[in-house]
């Protein structure tokens, strides 16, 4: 426009210099006054031309602000709509059934008196477990779901181990060697349950907004990694609970005295039931790439442990009770999306269960050698689980 205009001054200029000289060499005064007229209207034109660009000039600027309106009004509705997005797709249903096809644990139930273990019953835990899983997404950043565990164990074989403390003359004596042992056919099923509620911190994936949850509303600081599509992190706080029932029976001695021995044992029908549960607090995140998704989990849970028995050849049924007890567990799986609301994975999870210091009291029927009901003898309770596991998960 800055070129047009110079132009144009420089022509004016020259017709305006040029002028007298073709009027003084012609002489003659009618085409004088006619090149005077033509210059009058080229002027005429010029001044439109300049008038037109400049009003062409405020019209551009007006449609360049008229734009920017457009594209802020674009934008904010885009993130509107980005959210109402995440709204509707934040209620989804998702299921999964996992199959534990190799599991391993035990049940251990072990008593100490003066800091000396003096007894220990070992429960092997053997076979395959089906766990349920469901959760429903509330909001976005909110959902909640649970999960149900059924043992299908085989019959193993639990161990019945004694050592010797006693006094010797005038001195208590403790034996480390193993006194007195049996062998007993041990029938054990386990079942869990737990029930948590989600918040995600972070959910980050290609070609979305709104990615972060968390108490730092800057998303430029939070970018996915290259080699992920998506990543989500999640924490979670809940209850969990888990129960467990052994039962023993066609017993064998294996050590009487330090001596090995094979005594079958007959009349045995005894039981042993334990009740861990409490709080738990943990974390989940969960990445994919392509159609592979990985999914982790770990949880701490605070526990209170009851347990029952019932030992029938001595007529002794008794209760424990214990608290402060501690709980953690962890899974992993990584799983192929076969269709968009169905995949399938393998996976490996790992739990425990700690109970130190039960209290126990119980009502001796048959008179016995052992103070049953002395309630300072300290009983402490293990349990671990873990096997590997495929998974079968629905999303809608």
């Amino acid at each position: 426009m800055a070129r047009l205009r110079h132009a144009v001054s420089v022509f004016v200029l020259s017709l305006l210099f040029l002028a007298p000289s073709l009027l003084f060499a012609q002489g003659d005064n009618s085409k004088n006054q006619r090149v005077l007229a033509s210059a009058e209207k080229r002027n005429l034109v010029i001044e439109r031309s300049l008038d037109y660009c400049e009003k062409q000039k405020q019209v551009n600027g007006s449609q360049k602000e008229v734009n920017s309106s457009i594209d802020r009004y674009s934008r904010q509705h885009k993130s509107k709509d980005i959210i109402n997005k995440e709204k509707s797709r934040s209620k989804i249903i998702e299921l999964a059934v996992a199959y534990a096809f190799a599991v391993q644990g035990q049940q251990t139930f072990e008593v100490v008196l003066d800091g000396y273990k003096i007894s220990e019953l070992k429960y092997p835990q053997r076979g395959q477990m089906v766990t349920y899983n469901g959760e429903i997404h509330l909001t976005p950043r909110f959902s909640i779901g649970g999960k149900y565990g059924n043992s299908i164990f085989k019959n193993t074989t639990c161990t019945d181990s004694d050592w010797f403390l006693g006094y010797i003359g005038p001195d208590l004596v403790y034996i480390p060697d193993v006194w007195l042992q049996s062998n007993l056919e041990n029938k054990a099923k386990v079942e869990i349950y737990d029930l948590n509620f989600y918040y995600r911190l972070v959910n980050l994936s290609r070609g979305r907004e709104e990615q972060f949850y968390g108490f730092d509303s800057d998303l430029s600081k939070y970018s996915l990694p290259e080699d992920l599509d998506s990543l989500s992190f999640d924490i979670f706080f809940g209850y969990q609970r888990q129960k467990g029932r052994y039962g023993m029976s066609e017993g064998v001695w294996r050590l009487i005295y330090w001596t090995p021995v094979d005594i079958p044992i007959d009349g045995v029908d005894s039981f042993y039931k334990v009740d861990y549960q409490g709080p738990r607090l943990g974390v989940r995140a969960e990445g994919s790439l392509g159609k592979l998704i990985t999914t982790f989990s770990f949880a701490y849970a605070w526990l209170k442990t009851k347990g029952y028995g019932w030992w029938n050849l001595r007529e002794y049924e008794f209760e424990q009770v214990g608290s402060n007890g501690y709980g953690l567990d962890f899974a992993i799986d990584l799983s192929y999306k076969l269709t968009p609301h169905l995949s399938a994975g393998i996976g490996f999870t790992y739990a425990t269960l700690n109970q130190r210091k039960l209290k126990e009291s119980g009502i001796q029927r048959i008179p016995s050698y052992y103070s049953f009901e002395d309630l300072d003898i300290i009983r402490n309770l293990d349990n671990v689980i873990y096997a590997p596991f495929v998974v079968l998960k629905g999303t809608w």
